[in-house]
């Protein structure tokens, strides 16, 4: 941890709203751009979540554990929520609601719908407990943990199931990978595991 950050980390610790206020001007433009690059180039979503990131940092008091230097703990927080944010549009939406938003609506249209076929299919084809383990983490935003519970397995096994399921998605999307790469954030999901 350089020097500045040490000493802004100690007067939080002593409670200096200073330093809280320091600690914000020095990483807020930086932690957005982080977080613009994860969402698409949504620099009002960025914002949302850096500063949910600092309001969190604050109130939880995240500095009193803090083993790494601040800015990587920063940026470990924001790419965090940003996931969250992801998953939790894409559950709202719904996944297909969520490429076309994503981009999908910009491609010619038989090419939309070959895409949506195709992926209807993948997901239909995986195994029984791969497509609900699958469906339970990308498609409706559980954590592991929720689906290891929901399934009645460890986290581990769910794991597991989620590297099978993307790995047949991958081959089974072989030909539509482009496209859903630079389309949708969809993809992001299945090239992360």
């Amino acid at each position: 941890m350089n020097q500045l950050d040490e000493d802004i980390r100690l007067r939080l610790l002593k409670g200096d709203q200073a330093a809280y206020r320091q600690l914000f001007d020095r990483y807020y433009a930086v932690l957005c751009r982080q977080a613009a690059l994860q969402l698409g180039g949504d620099m009002d979503s960025a914002e949302d979540v850096v500063q949910q990131v600092f309001i969190d940092f604050w109130v939880q008091e995240k500095y009193k554990v803090i083993e790494t230097s601040l800015i990587a703990y920063l940026r470990r927080m924001v790419q965090f929520k940003t996931v969250d944010r992801i998953r939790k549009r894409m559950t709202r939406r719904g996944y297909e609601v969520g490429c076309v938003q994503a981009g999908l609506s910009d491609a010619n249209p038989a090419e939309t719908a070959d895409v949506q076929q195709a992926l209807h299919h993948a997901i239909a084809e995986l195994p029984e407990q791969c497509r609900s383990i699958f469906t339970s983490v990308y498609l409706e935003g559980k954590k592991y943990r929720e689906a290891a519970q929901r399934h009645g397995i460890s986290i581990n096994t769910v794991k597991e199931q989620l590297r099978r399921a993307t790995t047949k998605l991958r081959l089974r999307l072989k030909d539509f990978i482009i496209l859903l790469i630079t389309l949708s954030p969809f993809i992001h999901y299945l090239n992360d595991c």
